[in-house]
């Protein structure tokens, strides 16, 4: 059966207090040393303007790190146990706008076709929530947010972002169709063309984005549903990118078309996509 969640009307919930861990090893000593902070923000939350940066003050080590203010455990360097200095207060002006060149009236959805990591399944739900995505479909061996690795990379996405789960792609992707949803894979391949180039004709068409398995790729059953298959152009010796990465890019570029120029500028290359 299919599992389907939706948020809370008041949209990102408040991540509840609790500890907070972090460890650094250092090159010249095989000890781990570890510290620990107690997260007792208002609402949980943790901004910038709670946060500074310190320095340790051996000439040997210098260790430059980032903490909260109230944290007491950073007079002290985790690295070496020597004292600290305060350098500076994080930048409080880290707010991006918003209101530039988006295709608001784009309906986006993604599908994500037996996905391995949970890791990067976070890590794409963090990604959906900030390109606007209306709602993401889970197949597969795809992890749901249940999974404690899919939160701690998508750092309360997953509870913003609306979420299927269905046990079976093909069906659900036939189903989808029906329901008036384009199909969009983002793959490799003979068919594949440069999301780019695809992205200068999105229009405001209700668009579903496919994203397929780390090693497999998506499904044959469901490739051969796409409307159109787009990739990443790759310039380097790696011929594929991350899929997380990948899935990023893909929705920001359907996301904030505008700012792709519709003619290619005077003197530059040819791009061709070759995977995602």
């Amino acid at each position: 059966m299919d599992r389907t969640f939706l948020p809370p009307y008041s949209g990102k919930p408040d991540r509840d207090p609790g500890f907070v861990r972090f460890r650094v090893k250092s090159a010249w000593d095989i000890r781990i040393r570890e510290a620990y902070v107690w997260n007792v923000l208002p609402k949980g939350v943790m901004t910038s303007t709670q946060i500074h940066f310190r320095q340790c003050i051996r000439a040997d080590c210098q260790f430059r790190f980032p903490a909260l203010e109230m944290d007491r455990h950073s007079s002290v360097c985790p690295r070496c146990g020597a004292y600290t200095r305060l350098i500076a207060a994080a930048n409080p002006d880290q707010q991006v706008s918003d209101d530039v060149g988006v295709n608001s009236l784009l309906h986006l959805e993604v599908f994500l076709d037996n996905i391995r990591s949970a890791f990067n399944v976070g890590a794409m739900f963090r990604a959906a929530d900030g390109a606007g995505v209306f709602h993401m479909h889970l197949a597969g061996i795809t992890p749901t947010p249940d999974n404690p690795k899919v939160a701690k990379t998508s750092l309360g996405a997953e509870k913003s972002v609306p979420w299927t789960h269905h046990l079976d792609g093909e069906k659900a992707i036939h189903e989808l169709k029906r329901s008036g949803l384009r199909i969009w894979a983002i793959e490799g391949g003979s068919r594949a063309e440069p999301i780019f180039r695809a992205a200068r004709e999105m229009g405001t068409s209700a668009t579903l984005l496919v994203v397929g398995n780390e090693v497999s790729g998506i499904d044959p059953g469901i490739l051969a549903q796409c409307d159109r298959v787009v990739a990443v152009p790759m310039l380097g010796m790696k011929r594929s990118l991350n899929v997380a990465v990948a899935f990023g890019i893909a929705v920001y570029v359907l996301r904030f078309d505008s700012y792709i120029p519709q003619e290619k500028p005077a003197g530059m290359p040819d791009i061709e996509g070759d995977r995602a």
